[in-house]
């Protein structure tokens, strides 16, 4: 190091002190550097010198990388600690009381809460939250139901609906929420003992779905029927093409209407789990698993209702999937009848050809017979028209032989 530069580092050690400057350790290593080969590499200097280049390189040089080093660090504790409870996904819902009053409104819940209140299990948590299948859980003290437009939580006392986005699942909670306020009144017996709190609820969850389910077929049904009309009378490229759209959404309400049977036959064939549906009796310990008539005769009516459903959509498809046969036998003999059309041009091109090349011999700039006869043109011209009739008669008679549709075995072109 220059003196100079040597003598103003010094100055400015003694001046700003040893520990904040830059400069001092650089004179510590430059006077680390000044000693001999073998004074540096002998073991106390060695061991010397490498912990004062660990000291000089472990500290921060100025307050911009004080700064740095400690928002790395910052990160670093933010990046490993855990996500915040608060982070839990929470599940909305609204409460209905024994008489249909309101008694949570927009409430949010945790699973884990849900799973202990309500006495579910940890499984039932993915059918609420994920699953679109439509299912019926029945739990010792309530019954779980996803329902594709409802998914609801009856106990023997209360109802728990959860909310779901969409514009057709708001109408029919809409229209739930309407028929259970309206089953719940007190005046709705007129003297006659009311069925148990679960089964009204029950019965106003089934009813929504079966209507909505009837509201779906219809909307369905009437564009297929008009648009099958038309089909009979024109066919075009975008009428299939929005045939091939209501085929789609044909099979995909049939699918949703045999699910929901499906889960009514699964329960009617259980007397386990039409007798656990007594949630009022079974809690008072006063139901006995013989006496299932009115929880069965309540759902083989709405099972009766989804079958007509499901045989409606079937026919529903059914027609669509005829009609698409029809199309494409029209679409096929109209493809045929073109490929005939093209033949019968090849025959008749084969057959001018062969009597072009007849007469193109009498054309030939040599001596022959047929130049200097008299006949030679009546000769060329008949030979030519003879050529010409022969060659269009046989190719039109393997057109022909080709149009004839038989169960036998074709004998050949001209069989």
């Amino acid at each position: 190091m220059p003196r100079g530069t040597r003598l103003f580092a010094q100055n400015n050690v003694r001046r700003n002190g040893r520990g904040n400057c830059f400069l001092a350790r650089l004179l510590d290593w430059h006077s680390y550097k000044a000693r001999p080969f073998h004074a540096r590499f002998n073991g106390a200097e060695r061991h010397r010198s490498s912990s004062t280049l660990q000291r000089w390189l472990s500290q921060p040089q100025d307050a911009g990388d004080q700064k740095r080093s400690s928002k790395s660090s910052t990160l670093h504790r933010q990046s490993h600690q855990p996500r915040k409870a608060g982070l839990v996904p929470l599940l909305r819902c609204t409460e209905f009381g024994p008489m249909g009053q309101v008694l949570i409104a927009n409430g949010r819940l945790k699973k884990t809460e849900l799973v202990t209140r309500y006495g579910l299990l940890p499984r039932d948590m993915r059918k609420i939250d994920t699953s679109n299948l439509p299912h019926i859980d029945i739990r010792p003290t309530v019954i779980l139901l996803n329902l594709l437009y409802l998914k609801v939580l009856i106990k023997r006392d209360r109802v728990l609906l959860f909310d779901m986005d969409g514009t057709r699942t708001s109408s029919v909670q809409a229209s739930f929420v309407e028929d259970l306020q309206t089953k719940m009144r007190p005046d709705r017996t007129d003297g006659v003992a009311p069925p148990p709190y679960e089964f009204e609820v029950l019965d106003a969850v089934l009813n929504a779905v079966v209507i909505e389910l009837g509201n779906e077929l219809e909307s369905v049904r009437t564009p297929v029927i008009s648009l099958l009309a038309e089909l009979e009378e024109n066919i075009d490229r975008q009428k299939l093409r929005m045939l091939l759209k209501l085929s789609k959404q044909a099979s995909a309400f049939e699918h949703k209407a045999k699910l929901v049977r499906t889960v009514l036959d699964d329960i009617l064939e259980s007397n386990d789990s039409l007798s656990a549906l007594y949630l009022t009796d079974n809690a008072q310990n006063v139901h006995g698993p013989e006496d299932l008539s009115e929880v069965e005769s309540m759902l083989e009516s709405y099972y009766a209702i989804c079958d007509e459903i499901a045989q409606d959509a079937q026919s529903l498809t059914s027609m669509i999937k005829n009609t698409d046969d029809i199309v494409q036998t029209i679409l096929d003999t109209n493809r045929n009848s073109l490929m005939l059309l093209h033949l019968k041009f090849i025959s008749c091109t084969l057959a001018l050809g062969t009597g072009t090349f007849v007469a193109s011999f009498y054309g030939m700039n040599i001596q022959n017979v047929l130049t200097e006869a008299d006949l030679g043109f009546v000769v060329v011209s008949a030979g030519s028209v003879t050529c010409i009739a022969g060659a269009g008669w046989f190719g039109l008679r393997i057109v022909g032989n080709l149009k004839r549709v038989t169960m036998k075995r074709n004998k050949g072109f001209l069989g």
